[in-house]
């Protein structure tokens, strides 16, 4: 009986053999037990308020790039040629007409060198004529002086005989009244007075069209000699033209002052004019995200939407997101020749397009009083250049928790 009465403890025997112990407390539960509980209450409180106070931020995610400017600017050449130097080379800062490029223009340049001897042949040509022409000028003026030398003896001679015919006219005419003549006589003399009159007639004519022949003749051929002087003139200003198209077409300058991003051609290579040369983003400009958003989505975003920018190169979990908002939206998706305007390389545009046609959003980043940008880390955050590619969260809508729990506690319900 003792060895069985070891299998139990003391205690257990001393309740078994007073099983009410009335003169005790009942403990309910301990102090532990109370703080458990009133930190579960604090945590469905605050779940609670959160819920009907808080908000929940509904984003729609896009990728894009960091560019200043919102776009990347192409330096093309103006000319047909061959690059035979490069003048800069990718991050350098260029200005505004700096050159970039030198051409060769074998084209241009034998276009020129015809030119060139075509004005020598009219030079030559023209002195030849013109020496010729004074020659001519110089015999015909002295053939008409002497021409109107005669024309105005024949006029003296005409003027002579018909002073004399007339005298006798007269003199036949008085006879004949008298009868001593037959009017025959008369008649001839009066038909040769009617003959010299028309001959003295023609030889006035023929005087008159000398003299204005002798200043017809000089002018004419100062109308010849002026017109081979426009065409040299002509052949001139064409050479001139052909010389400053050399002079513009054969180097390739930058009409944006920026730094260098990409050189596309190299020294060797034949370019089309229109063909590009480089590529430059504007340092002047802030550095802006262009991001990329399905076409589905397009019609949700808004301007001046808070847009949270995150580029590849930094750790999300260290750094956070830069702080941004919508500047603008284009209306339509963007096609790939849109996206290449802004984007300059076909794999950043096939990268970008999600599959199909995505709409373009211009984001401006925000700035903080020292000129950085803003961060959601206060931490050091590092810095940032442009053609980083990115990722971006829009926020489109901001939702209070209970709204979304209270269509699931419906639907749950069945109501």
């Amino acid at each position: 009986m003792a060895e069985e009465s070891k299998i139990f403890r003391k205690v257990s025997l001393e309740r078994l053999s007073s099983p009410e112990q009335l003169d005790q407390l009942m403990t309910v539960t301990t102090p532990c037990g109370w703080i458990s509980l009133a930190a579960i209450g604090g945590v469905i409180l605050t779940a609670l308020l959160w819920s009907i106070f808080g908000t929940i931020p509904k984003t729609v995610k896009s990728q894009g790039i960091l560019i200043r400017g919102g776009a990347v600017y192409d330096v093309s050449s103006v000319g047909l040629g061959v690059v035979t130097q490069i003048c800069v080379r990718p991050n350098q800062v260029i200005a505004v007409d700096e050159i970039v490029a030198r051409l060769q223009q074998p084209e241009l340049q034998l276009r020129i060198r015809n030119a060139e001897m075509e004005i020598s042949d009219l030079k030559l040509q023209n002195e030849r004529i013109t020496r010729t022409e004074e020659e001519t000028l110089k015999i015909d003026l002295a053939a008409m002086k002497q021409e109107r030398a005669n024309a105005l003896t024949s006029l003296a001679n005409y003027d002579k005989q018909i002073a004399a015919l007339r005298r006798k006219f007269q003199k036949q005419r008085e006879a004949l009244e008298k009868g001593l003549i037959v009017e025959s006589t008369w008649l001839t003399t009066e038909s040769e007075l009617f003959g010299v009159e028309q001959a003295k007639a023609q030889a006035q004519i023929k005087l008159t069209q000398l003299t204005a022949t002798e200043v017809d003749r000089p002018m004419q051929i100062e109308q010849q000699r002026h017109a081979r002087r426009q065409r040299l003139d002509d052949a001139e200003r064409s050479l001139e033209l052909l010389k400053k198209q050399m002079e513009i077409s054969s180097v390739v300058r930058s009409p944006y002052a920026g730094r260098v991003l990409e050189l596309t051609v190299d020294e060797g290579n034949l370019i089309t004019a229109g063909g590009r040369v480089l590529s430059v983003e504007k340092v002047e400009d802030d550095l802006q995200a262009v991001l990329y958003i399905p076409a589905a989505d397009g019609k949700k975003v808004q301007s001046k939407m808070t847009v949270r920018v995150s580029p590849s190169t930094v750790r999300k979990e260290e750094a956070g997101y830069i702080l941004a908002s919508v500047a603008s939206v284009l209306p339509f998706p963007s096609t790939p020749e849109g996206m290449m305007r802004v984007l300059r390389n076909n794999e950043l545009v096939r990268q970008l397009s999600f599959g199909g046609a995505p709409i373009e959003v211009h984001v401006v980043l925000e700035k903080t009083e020292q000129g950085g940008y803003r961060w959601s880390s206060t931490r050091k955050t590092p810095a940032i250049n442009s053609g980083t590619l990115c990722e971006g969260a829009i926020i489109v809508e901001r939702q209070r928790p209970i709204s979304l729990v209270l269509p699931m506690l419906k639907s749950l319900l069945g109501s």
